[in-house]
């Protein structure tokens, strides 16, 4: 635990507490934009003792790589990627960035993560998010005998597991299939009546959110919970994120009209969180609930919601963060109706490969798939949260794909 007490440390200098992104954060890069895809060179810094141990015998030298979205994007994730760097230096840990409008820039998307592989002594790259042209770059760099030996892993995969699953060596994302049934056991914990569902078209056309949204639906029915899916604005569409915002603020509060106390709230958009949460604190009247985030993480969207200003030296102590958001949450009015996560979803994936890639370049690994392994990696890294791993199972014919996992971890009820 030493090597990861050090993790923290160097990801509280530099991880920020703004909203993290997920399979749904294309919509939540707000009008400030980055450069599009390039190697990034910030975040440098000496590597500690603790770091060193953690790199072990690795015989010469080696480069992990992490592809991330920017700043404006997907923020959690860049930011853990920068404190990798920080923690192990920049001779061990490439960062790159992916373009914010990575659906209409996918060959820019396929050229960084090619150009990653061809670093001198690359050992592994880990994508997160795994956007749209991950695949067809982990095919290209699997086809080459040069880097074919390269470690390749997809963080939360846009591309379904049919397709992302043939490149990569590792898929890794949130149980979002079980979750519907934990969130909607949590809602119901919490007092839920009614479980409102918001999405859209573009996100009901990937499998996994499909399967969760299925598995609120059946989970409500055996709970006696009234489940609602109701077809939101997406903020991807012509009237973008800021109108997507002012839709949800408009309407939720007729939904409360409408069926009145104990209506618990999700949405698969990441930019819709704060108006949620903020709406849901801000209504005494019906004690309306918010059980889970889309990207499950006392990171994601609740620091913003709850306004809290959380000190340079606390950024990724998860635990102080809990404790802050239980008391503004407390002080609002809103106990017992807001929830999370314990592990940060995204964070978790990207700490937690870098781990598993340390220990494949080590020779610890049965393979560059070891599930043992890997599930210990990220409990090592979760903050005393137990975070369990499943399959993904094709809905369709059934199939289980050993090499995709789905992960799970702690309620937390403020």
């Amino acid at each position: 635990m030493k090597r990861w007490t050090a993790v923290l440390l160097a990801l509280a200098l530099v991880l920020s507490v703004a909203g993290c992104g997920s399979r749904n954060s294309d919509d939540g890069a707000g009008e400030t934009k980055a450069p599009a895809a390039q190697t990034d060179e910030a975040g440098q810094g000496d590597q500690s003792e603790e770091a060193k141990e953690t790199e072990g015998a690795a015989a010469g030298n080696y480069k992990i790589g992490i592809v991330t979205g920017t700043v404006a994007q997907t923020e959690e994730e860049y930011r853990a990627a920068q404190s990798m760097k920080e923690l192990y230096g920049e001779e061990h840990i490439v960062t790159a960035t992916y373009p914010d409008n990575f659906e209409s820039e996918q060959q820019q998307v396929i050229q960084t993560i090619k150009n990653m592989a061809q670093e001198p002594d690359m050992k592994a790259i880990i994508m997160c998010q795994a956007v749209p042209g991950t695949k067809v770059a982990f095919e290209a760099i699997k086809n080459d005998p040069a880097t074919k030996d390269i470690l390749l892993v997809a963080g939360v995969p846009f591309e379904d597991p049919n397709v992302i699953t043939t490149a990569a060596d590792i898929s890794i994302d949130a149980d979002h299939p079980n979750i519907g049934y934990t969130m909607t056991a949590q809602a119901k914990e919490m007092g839920a009546e009614t479980f409102i569902f918001y999405s859209f078209a573009r996100h009901m056309a990937q499998e996994l959110v499909v399967q969760k949204r299925d598995n609120v639906e059946k989970a409500c029915k055996e709970q006696g919970i009234n489940f609602v899916y109701v077809e939101c604005v997406d903020p991807m569409g012509e009237q973008g994120v800021s109108g997507a915002q002012q839709w949800i603020l408009e309407d939720l509060p007729r939904k409360l009209e409408e069926y009145g106390d104990n209506v618990a709230f999700f949405a698969t958009n990441c930019s819709l969180q704060v108006p949620i949460i903020t709406t849901i604190l801000n209504d005494q009247e019906h004690h309306s609930l918010y059980p889970l985030q889309c990207c499950p993480s006392p990171l994601h969207a609740l620091p913003e919601a709850l306004g809290l200003e959380i000190p340079d030296d606390k950024k990724a102590d998860v635990p102080y963060i809990l404790e802050a958001e239980a008391a503004a949450v407390k002080e609002k009015g809103g106990e017992g109706r807001i929830a999370t996560w314990a592990a940060p979803t995204d964070y978790s994936i990207i700490v937690g490969s870098v781990a598993y890639a340390l220990e494949y370049i080590n020779g610890n690994t049965n393979g560059l798939n070891d599930e043992e392994v890997y599930l210990k990696c990220m409990n090592d890294i979760a903050n005393g949260a137990e975070i369990t791993l499943n399959h993904v199972v094709d809905s369709q014919t059934g199939n289980t794909y050993d090499n995709y996992y789905l992960f799970s971890s702690t309620y937390v009820t403020y």
